[in-house]
């Protein structure tokens, strides 16, 4: 007991122990397994001050306190309480954590999934006698190690029901570190026209409410995010406030509408999470946590198509709506709609005729043209009635249901400002609960195929699961788009989480003769139809495509169609209050590809950076920058890329492709077929060093350009399902590809052939192989030739010097021994001078038989195995033919005609003549045999004779005639043994050379 630390290790926590108050010891616990830790964080959270350190953020419980300490990167001490207002027998009670009574139960920790992983929770449990409530307070954390999970409940005690008014399960006092000015509350749910949505903790000098959702960040993207997870229940809200001059008072609440709590029941509120991980990652993510728990509806996706409203206004006819298919009939291929809907100022129609002249059909008459086209028919039901209320869910689902038997597929909901606790809550549902339970009635009114749009003007999350859309802004209106810009900018993660987002529509054109005069013009027009497109969301337009004025410009209609669903994101969000970088990025098969849409949201001119490595693109490789606007090739960049200056609301719509992915082969670099540039009306690209194939979707205009990056010039090769005009230079090393007659329903597909260098195909390479070949041959026959030509020049001088040699020294030895013999012996005055004739005829004989050898080893016609033996045995017969030996010659039948070099032929007959000299001079034998053989790979040469041997030990020297033998061998690379057996008697000389 009483042991001061304790350090235990559960997945990625850290957990300190500091037993301040001697409870009991938890030694044992060091080193169990973690779901043994795990269980035992109840214990801890009571009796003792818990530190749980998860990467960036620490929680710590002081010990028998009712509160919460945590901090993060960039915030120092968060101070947590938590309250509860209720309502008791018509009395209103705030109870803080402050006043309850803490309760050591013992249940066991739960861990749950989220999209960041496994999260472990512990609840702690508070008990106000006095006011028959037990209180409980969930907390958790998530093991990403940046996400802290709160939810709380209530238990009541009492034997009468009491009403619970909220939660408030975050109650906290923090130090934000550095400057005030750095740091930016935005109220992300919040739209402009209602609130102001940012605020610098500098300029923070009264209250803020943010609705739902928000941040509180600084510019370098430490601080946290705040919303609502888990089962729906409640609506949140967050309460922002400055204390002093560098505190800050954060309070979250859940609105639970005064629901009734019955004796011994336990009502739980809205669960929240606090995400300190950096804006571009904790909004995606809670997005999509959110969107998993309320069950968004995905499948129908984003539709792009036209509605009533934003031109044509409450003055829409029958007329207009007829002129709109007929228009989608003249050009079937270039406007296809997925839906047209027919906005505010029908609703006369519904009456009895003729009421509203402007609709004289009745509106299934309308819905059936539409749907002639393909398109789905669209319908306003207007949600809310004078005197600022809105119709039940029952009656909504009522007029839903009647639309969708006059044969509408579409329906907006138009339910501005319901989502903020105005409709009337019941005992038992909480207003989020009961508005949820609305559009539960709708959509079991109009079955599963019916679109909805929630048009509220931002996003409500009671919505999710049972409409297709929501709109996310508020209208797009000519006189001043900018705040339906930023509203949509802060809600780009919502899209395809959910379901699809709507941010208003987009204009087609401006200044055409004053009729579409809209403020900004043309730069603010391009700006806003590119963020409709990039977001993902609905793409839906009201300028009237039939009208002559709007037909040179249809084409921007063509290119938004269908809408891509994957979402955009704004690099800004949440550390900044102007959102000037909005990225698009997509992976392929074929590669990887970013849009980004660079504008100017100040009111001067500046240039806008973009750091490519902050859009998750290698900052090392080359990007090809190409312009959808501009419809051309910018360059090549690498780390970073800056727009010139751009004017107040302009903007640069680029695509970035990475050049060094597949460098040696053609990369599809850029489309003005779509907004997306490439995204959605491509399907697949195969790209090789010789050729490239394109197929493309059904997608975009049926006109437009592709654009390649290739070092060589592509050549067409086939095309179907579309026409390709021309191919032609585009800027270094890019091509333009002009297409038409895009076909819809078939395959698109365009195939090139690059046209290689005659280094770089392989014909050239088999060329030069065969060239190589071919002269490797001839080289060799020529050297070969050269060899043969010298050898036989080699042979023939051999043969020449062999016959000079024969000719005219062989026969003056001859003559000099001619002469010796007929020297008269009666001149021979005494025997000295006798002795020297013998001398010269013996030394001239001997010469000549010398020389008779030198001749027949230079000899090219003796230069066979076969030709050494028939000498060597015709040598031995006059070598020993007056000596008194014997001699027995054996070789092979039939020697392999292998030929013997003159120096190999040369040193074989001088060891012959000195082994044969050796018998004579001291082996006193009487037999001499001599053997010539070959095993194959060399050839033996064999001289044994039966005499005295060679002397042994000491008695044994080696003479200069065997060294010599041995030496002449070895210049063989031959062997030369030497065996004598004095006992046997005899001596053996075994030769043996390599042949070939």
């Amino acid at each position: 007991m009483g042991f001061r630390s304790s350090l235990f290790i559960f997945r990625r926590f850290r957990i300190d122990v500091h037993d301040d108050l001697k409870y009991r010891s938890i030694a044992n616990m060091t080193g169990r397994n973690p779901p043994t830790v795990a269980k035992m964080l109840h214990v801890l959270t009571f009796f003792f001050s818990l530190s749980v350190a998860v990467c960036a953020m620490e929680i710590r419980f002081p010990a028998l306190k009712r509160n919460v300490t945590l901090a993060n990167e960039g915030i120092r001490s968060w101070d947590c309480q938590f309250a509860v207002d209720i309502e008791i027998a018509g009395e209103m009670h705030s109870l803080t954590s402050a006043q309850g009574k803490m309760i050591p139960m013992t249940s066991p920790a739960d861990t749950t999934l989220t999209p960041l992983g496994s999260a472990t929770t512990t609840t702690q449990y508070l008990e106000y006698a006095q006011h028959g409530l037990q209180l409980m307070y969930r907390i958790g954390v998530c093991s990403d190690g940046s996400s802290l999970l709160l939810q709380m409940g209530v238990k009541n005690l009492n034997k009468s029901p009491i009403r619970l008014v909220s939660f408030t399960p975050m109650d906290a006092r923090m130090n934000p570190e550095g400057m005030p000015h750095d740091w930016l509350l935005t109220a992300l749910n919040d739209s402009e026209v209602y609130a102001h949505p940012y605020y610098s903790f500098d300029a923070m000098m009264q209250p803020v409410r943010v609705r739902e959702f928000g941040s509180f960040y600084r510019k370098d993207g430490r601080g946290f995010f705040f919303g609502p997870v888990g089962t729906p229940t409640a609506f949140i809200e967050g309460h922002f406030s400055r204390v002093g001059n560098d505190r800050l008072h954060f309070l979250c609440q859940v609105e639970m509408s005064r629901v009734v709590v019955g004796p011994n029941e336990t009502r739980w509120g809205q669960e929240i999470v606090i995400m300190t991980s950096q804006p571009a990652t904790a909004l995606p993510l809670w997005a999509d946590w959110v969107g998993g728990t309320h069950q968004a509806r995905k499948k129908l996706g984003s539709l792009s198509g036209w509605n009533s409203w934003y031109f044509l206004g409450g003055k829409v006819s029958g007329q207009d709506i007829l002129q709109v298919v007929d228009t989608c009939k003249k050009h079937p291929d270039r406007i296809r709609p997925q839906v047209i809907q027919i906005d505010a100022g029908f609703e006369e129609a519904l009456a009895p005729k003729p009421s509203n002249p402007r609709f004289p059909e009745s509106l299934e008459f309308y819905a059936k043209k539409i749907a002639e086209v393909g398109a789905k028919p669209g319908i306003l039901l207007e949600m809310s009635r004078p005197m600022n209320t809105y119709i039940q869910g029952a009656e909504a689902a009522r007029e839903a249901r009647h639309y969708v038997e006059m044969g509408f597929r579409y329906i907006k909901l138009n339910s501005q400002n319901m989502s903020w606790g105005r409709l009337p809550s019941t005992d038992r549902l909480t207003s989020f609960e009961l508005m949820r339970e609305g559009f539960s009635q709708i959509r079991k009114a109009v079955g599963d195929d019916v679109y909805l749009l929630n048009s509220d003007l931002r996003p409500n999350r009671a919505a999710i699961g049972y409409v297709d859309a929501q709109r996310v802004s508020c209208e797009s209106k000519r006189e001043n788009l900018r705040p339906t810009i930023n509203d949509s900018l802060r809600n780009l993660h919502l899209q395809g989480a959910w379901g699809a987002i709507d941010i208003d529509a987009y204009y087609l054109g401006t200044d055409l003769q004053n009729i579409s005069s809209i403020h900004g013009g043309w730069p603010l027009v391009r700006t806003w139809v590119s963020m409709v497109g990039l977001s993902g969301g609905s793409a839906m337009t009201s300028d009237p495509w039939y009208w002559e004025n709007f037909q040179p410009h249809l084409r921007n209609a063509e290119t938004m169609t269908p809408p891509l669903p994957e979402r955009a994101m704004a690099l800004d969000l949440g550390t900044s209050s102007a959102y000037s970088r909005i990225i698009k990025k997509s992976s392929r098969s074929w590669g990887e590809m970013t849009v980004a849409l660079l504008w100017n949201p100040s009111s001067s001119e500046q240039a806008i950076t973009l750091a490519l490595e902050q859009c998750g693109m290698n900052p090392n490789h080359r990007f090809a920058v190409w312009s959808f606007w501009d419809n051309r090739f910018l360059g090549v960049t690498r780390g970073t890329w800056s727009t010139p200056s751009l004017a107040p609301s302009a903007s640069q719509h680029l695509r970035f492709t990475d050049l060094d992915r597949d460098p040696d082969r053609p990369v599809l670099i850029g489309s003005n077929l779509h907004i997306s540039c490439g995204i959605a009306e491509i399907q697949q690209v195969t790209s090789l060093q010789g050729g490239m194939e394109i197929e493309m979707s059904d997608a975009g205009a049926r006109e437009g350009d592709l654009f390649v990056y290739s070092r060589l010039t592509p050549q067409l090769k086939s095309a179907s399902g579309c026409e390709v005009k021309k191919i032609d230079y585009a800027g270094e090393n890019v091509w333009r590809i002009h297409l038409s007659g895009r076909q819809s329903g078939v395959v698109q597909k365009i195939e090139m052939g690059i046209q290689l260098p005659v280094t770089r195909q392989a014909w050239f390479w088999w060329l030069i192989a065969c060239i190589a070949i071919t002269a490797f041959f001839a080289i060799s026959r020529f050297m070969a030739n050269i060899r043969l030509e010298r050898a036989h020049a080699l042979q023939q001088e051999r043969l020449r010097i062999a016959q000079d040699l024969h000719d005219h020294i062989g026969a003056n030895l001859a003559q000099i021994g001619l002469l010796s013999e007929q020297v008269d012996p009666a001149h021979m005055n005494s025997h000295e001078t006798r002795e020297q004739l013998d001398q010269i005829f013996q030394v001239s004989h001997s010469t000549a038989r010398e020389l008779d050898a030198l001749v027949w080893a230079v000899n090219p016609t003796h230069d066979t195995i076969e030709e050494f033996a028939r000498y060597v045995h015709g040598y031995a017969e006059k070598y020993f033919a007056n000596s008194g030996i014997r001699l027995h010659f054996t070789n092979a039948e039939k020697l392999p005609n292998i030929r013997l070099s003159s120096p190999a032929r040369h040193h074989l007959l001088m060891i012959v003549k000195e082994a044969l000299h050796n018998v004579i001079e001291h082996a006193k034998a009487s037999l001499v045999q001599i053997n010539i053989s070959t095993d194959g790979q060399n050839m033996i040469l064999e001289i044994q004779d039966d005499g005295t041997g060679l002397p042994t030990g000491e008695n044994r020297r080696n003479g200069n005639g065997l060294l010599n033998m041995a030496s002449r061998s070895r210049e063989m690379n031959g062997t030369c043994e030497i065996l004598s057996r004095p006992k046997i008697r005899g001596t053996v000389v075994r030769i043996s050379i390599p042949i070939s």
